[in-house]
C-alpha cells in the first residue's frame, strides 16, 4: 500500500499526474522506500506519516519523469 493516496497527492502536494498514473507510480515509489528504510517505513512513528507521504510523492513523480524519458 502507497504512504500516500491521491488526495493527498492533488492537494498537498499539488501534483500533476492523473489519478491512475500516480496509484502506479506510489505503489513503486512506496516500495522502493521500503526496501531502502529495510521495512522500518511501515512501521514508523505517527510524526513521520507527512514526511513519508511527501517522500512517497517526490520520489512517484521522479520515477514518472524518468520512465518518460526511456
Amino acid at each position: 500500500m502507497a504512504y500516500a493516496d491521491y488526495a493527498f497527492y492533488e492537494n498537498i502536494w499539488h501534483g500533476e499526474m492523473q489519478e491512475t498514473a500516480f496509484l502506479k507510480w506510489a505503489d513503486r515509489a512506496s516500495m522502493e522506500i521500503d526496501r531502502i528504510t529495510r521495512q522500518q517505513a511501515s512501521s514508523a512513528p505517527d510524526s513521520m506519516v507527512q514526511r513519508l507521504q511527501l517522500c512517497c510523492c517526490a520520489l512517484a513523480d521522479a520515477m514518472a519523469a524518468d520512465a518518460a524519458l526511456d
